[in-house]
């Protein structure tokens, strides 16, 4: 490395990308879809809660469309928990959503579970949550 400190600037930034690992083509795939599927998800029109004829936009419902939909979809919430490395099983997801995940900002909670889901889910929610036309979600305040 002390070698590598020894050249001017401009070439070490051409070589220093060239030490690192290569990531699998596939993970860098989901990195990307990831950033740009979750900008589109901020993008839309988050579902709205109706009070006293005030439309309130709420992340917590957004979050809960999620859910539900995982819910719709799986059949089980712990099966996407289960993509974290540590967690192996049903008990294991449990201790973690109600220890750790529960704790955590709304907006964070919806970072994390979008990132357990893969490319083909989050590309699924986005289409068939979406009503394009006008530009709402079809799943409000939770039911489908």
């Amino acid at each position: 490395m002390n070698i590598i400190k020894k050249l001017p600037e401009d070439i070490r930034k051409a070589i220093i990308p060239y030490t690192y690992n290569i990531q699998p083509k596939f993970l860098l795939k989901d990195i990307r879809h990831y950033h740009i599927s979750f900008r589109i998800l901020n993008d839309l029109n988050r579902p709205r809660l109706t009070i006293f004829g005030e439309h309130l936009e709420s992340p917590a419902l957004l979050l809960n469309n999620i859910w539900v939909w995982i819910l719709a979809h799986f059949k089980n919430y712990y099966t996407v928990c289960k993509r974290f490395l540590k967690i192996s099983t049903e008990k294991r997801a449990k201790i973690w959503i109600g220890k750790k995940y529960i704790t955590k900002p709304i907006k964070t909670q919806i970072r994390i579970i979008w990132a357990l889901l893969t490319v083909t889910e989050r590309t699924k929610f986005l289409t068939t949550t979406n009503d394009t036309e006008s530009g709402k979600f079809l799943l409000t305040n939770g039911f489908i």
